[in-house]
């Protein structure tokens, strides 16, 4: 996703993008990150919360779902 735009030395002006991945794998974790992130109470969140400030936005970061 591009996120911002600037210009080079050379005046040529360019992307900043990012990317966001959730990675979901038994190699990393025992569990599932939905199984895991239900484990947590909602005052645990301590950086998303950070991000997400805003209520709304908070609950529907924590849903499960695709994120693009």
């Amino acid at each position: 996703m591009v996120v911002d735009k600037y210009t080079d030395e050379k005046g040529v002006e360019k992307d900043v993008a990012r990317e966001l991945r959730f990675v979901n794998s038994f190699r990393f974790m025992p569990s599932s990150l939905d199984k895991l992130s239900k484990n947590l109470q909602r005052d645990q969140f301590i950086n998303l919360k950070k991000y997400f400030g805003d209520e709304k936005k908070f609950d529907l970061v924590r849903r499960k779902g695709n994120f693009l």
